[in-house]
């Protein structure tokens, strides 16, 4: 597998200058928007509406204060902004100020329209090396174990939900383990009184079709043989005064394991490869999530501490990242949970975030809320029903909780309808995965995106996978939806065909997913 051509890239650096960026910018640039210009970019996840209208003032050094950042601007007039170093960035609602403590930052010319701004701003500053990401994971569903069961999963939990799954007519996928298999913070074994026998249970699953990832984090015990152990070899970050950093994590009290320390990541990767040889894992997604916020508190080991978690994933069969490690075109999936809960107000901001990801360099991206409180979801059917189905669409169709929670068993059989459209859009989704590798096009598409000066900059309810499919999901309970179909002949999920540009009410009283295939040569 080809290797990144330098992990430490300038999205790491941000987390080392997020340290030592001073208060007053030395270089002042005042960047005028041209007639009709939009812009995208910056915010990759809790990202307000874009392209942007509302006045905003953001340092981009300040990664783990706001979120997942990107050092980019893009407009639908084909230009770009970028630094690899922070600035500050001001927006009056039309007009950007950007301050640099390193370098005078300009407005570049890269083509005539969003797409070319993107495409040209990516391969200058941070180009794909061709390497393809974990394809099973954009072809078959990703069935997340932590809604449904938590730190109460079992084997014989996961061998039942397995079975259920294709009792139910829903096709084998990758079954993700939440973090909860292991007995305590720092192992790197399954707690035996839950997982009496790991092979046979994985050896089971494999006979059944699916996949196994666990989820690893980067906390370790903050006692016992293996602290004393950590802290004398230097496995663990520390705070500027070099005493250990200790954060309160699900669980407890933990540690923060090093990725960057050679010695530890030596031992780490024989851990995982244990879990492979030993167990048949077939691969892991890398959660540093709860870590982020203390990052700040590391003595500038932020950036190592990433890029080392980082390094683990390569050569992995399947290998995800959450949330995102700040880090654009790598081989690993990017997961981002928003904030916005989950509720029907939840659905439009996870595909601004998803839109606004593949623009600002992670074109694999998918999103997902953060499930604090899942009483809203669980009490609306429909609301479930569409939650699933915009999931499925994204460029991992990931299946976030069971979907015979479902009470309505019609919305149960549209939700169905979704996971085997996916599944046969599965070899085009393929295609994707290995063309963005190369190129660095984002999967799920703006519209404005796909189709340049066709009035699509402020269309952010609908969208495009790939060039050849138009969804558009369901945000509220209604009966229909609009759907603005560009230019070019689309049929729909009857059959049907229709000539655009056309706007067009579609009826979703049945909770199905409005969704159109391009019958154009693309």
């Amino acid at each position: 597998m080809t290797t990144l051509r330098n992990p430490t890239f300038p999205f790491l650096l941000l987390l080392f200058f997020s340290l030592t960026a001073a208060a007053a910018p030395r270089h002042t640039t005042k960047i005028e928007s041209q007639r009709n210009e939009k812009w995208w970019g910056i915010f990759v996840s809790s990202a307000p509406a874009e392209p942007f209208q509302q006045p905003f003032s953001i340092n981009t050094a300040r990664y783990m204060q706001d979120g997942l950042l990107s050092p980019m601007l893009i407009s639908s007039n084909g230009r770009y902004i970028w630094s690899s170093r922070p600035m500050q960035i001001e927006f009056d609602g039309r007009d950007f100020t950007i301050g640099s403590d390193y370098e005078k930052v300009s407005a570049a010319k890269g083509g005539r329209n969003l797409r070319e701004a993107y495409l040209v701003c990516c391969h200058k500053n941070f180009p794909p090396d061709g390497t393809v990401p974990s394809v099973e994971l954009f072809t078959r569903p990703v069935y997340n174990t932590r809604m449904e069961f938590g730190y109460g999963l079992t084997q014989q939990k996961l061998l039942d939900y397995a079975d259920r799954i294709l009792g139910a007519g829903l096709p084998a996928g990758t079954l993700l383990v939440s973090d909860g298999w292991r007995s305590y913070n720092g192992t790197y074994d399954f707690d035996k009184d839950f997982f009496p026998d790991p092979r046979a249970m994985v050896d089971r699953l494999h006979e059944k079709g699916f996949k196994v990832m666990l989820t690893v984090t980067p906390f370790g015990g903050a006692f016992g043989r293996s602290y004393i152990t950590g802290l004398r070899n230097g496995f663990f970050l520390r705070k500027a005064d070099g005493t250990p950093l200790i954060v309160e994590a699900e669980g407890g009290y933990s540690t923060c394991i090093h990725a960057g320390n050679p010695e530890e990541a030596e031992l780490l990767g024989r851990r995982l490869d244990r879990l492979r040889d030993e167990y048949g894992i077939d691969g892991f997604r890398f959660d540093c999530r709860a870590v982020l916020p203390h990052l700040a508190e590391s003595g500038g080991q932020a950036a190592d501490f990433m890029s080392g978690w980082m390094k683990l994933g390569r050569g992995l069969s399947l290998c995800e990242y959450l949330p995102g490690l700040n880090t654009p075109l790598t081989p690993y999936i990017n997961c981002i949970e928003n904030d916005n809960g989950t509720g029907w107000e939840s659905l439009q901001p996870r595909i601004n975030d998803m839109l606004t990801a593949g623009l600002t360099g992670f074109p694999y991206c998918h999103i997902s809320a953060h499930h604090a409180d899942t009483s809203a979801l669980f009490s609306d059917p429909l609301l479930m029903a569409r939650t699933l189905q915009l999931a499925v669409m994204m460029p991992i169709p990931n299946v976030a909780f069971a979907p015979w929670r479902i009470a309505d068993p019609d919305l149960q059989e549209q939700v169905k309808r979704t996971l085997a459209l996916r599944e046969r859009m599965a070899g085009y989704v393929e295609e994707l995965v290995r063309e963005s590798s190369r190129t660095a096009e984002p999967l799920i598409r703006h519209m404005e995106y796909q189709y340049p000066r066709n009035g699509f900059a402020d269309c952010n309810d609908q969208f495009m996978l790939g060039a050849r499919y138009l969804i558009a999901p369901a945000l509220n309970d209604a009966a229909t939806r609009t759907v603005r179909l560009p230019r070019g002949v689309w049929l729909d999920r009857e059959g049907r065909r229709f000539k655009g540009p056309l706007v067009i009410e579609v009826n979703v009283a049945d909770g199905g997913l409005a969704w159109f295939e391009s019958a154009s040569k693309q």
